[in-house]
């Protein structure tokens, strides 16, 4: 009976973390999805701890990686290669070349690299705007800022997906037509696994399929990129 009840009560514990770690809105802390990060000067990347707290140990006690993306030129770069877990923040001194709004940022642990909280929307580097906000981010929880006057639109349908599905997204009426649209899937890795589709677009209006059968079941990143405009969406792939 002692140890049906502590097996009972290690279950609850267990199912309890797991609810914490799925339902906070956590992850990374700032920057967020719209928040404008000035170049040339220190911002503070901060994430939540309790969104690791149902992996092991090694995780809790061990170190960080963090990476910047950067949607211009398709690639992760490294901003730290070890930083304490427990730390939970990390002062970034930005670099001064960095301009654009099309940034992530990817906190992964060096003893699992199946750990770890990555930005769902993009923020914004640039020497004016509104600052960094408060609102915490999730893998698989695409949390994106409101939306202005000329942003890309993008929807997803359905998601989660079993094998394909329709990717509808806008092109501002501010982008010229000589610009050149990139839609590509992206994987939790940020590795790019599709190219949905890549060219001169008209304004308005476009859709597309994004095609999963040969891919395995998971989270995938669809972004769209064109002439300093960026979104995008988290879809699940369900086999």
């Amino acid at each position: 009976m002692k140890t049906f009840v502590k097996f009972s009560i290690q279950c609850a514990l267990f199912c309890v973390a797991l609810l914490i770690a799925s339902s906070a809105r956590g992850g990374l802390v700032v920057p967020r999805g719209g928040d404008f990060v000035r170049p040339g000067e220190n911002t503070t990347i901060q994430w939540d701890t309790s969104f690791f707290m149902w992996r092991d140990s090694s995780v809790l006690s061990g170190n960080v990686s963090i990476s910047l993306w950067n949607a211009s030129t398709g690639a992760w770069t490294s901003i730290a290669s070890s930083v304490a877990f427990s730390a939970a923040s990390y002062t970034w001194s930005v670099s001064g070349s960095l301009s654009g709004s099309g940034f992530r940022i990817k906190v992964r642990s060096l003893a699992d690299t199946n750990a770890f909280a990555i930005s769902s929307s993009y923020f914004n580097i640039s020497s004016t705007g509104g600052g960094l906000g408060k609102e915490l981010v999730q893998r698989g929880k695409d949390i994106v800022a409101p939306e202005q006057p000329n942003d890309i639109v993008l929807t997803t349908s359905p998601n989660p997906f079993s094998n394909s599905q329709q990717v509808s997204f806008t092109i501002p009426d501010d982008v010229d037509a000589a610009n050149i649209t990139n839609v590509v899937v992206l994987d939790m890795m940020g590795r790019t696994v599709a190219t949905l589709a890549k060219g001169q677009l008209s304004l308005g209006q476009h859709t597309c399929a994004f095609d999963g059968s040969a891919l395995p079941s998971g989270q995938y990143m669809i972004a769209v990129h064109t002439a300093g405009h960026q979104q995008s969406s988290i879809v699940v792939l369900e086999k």
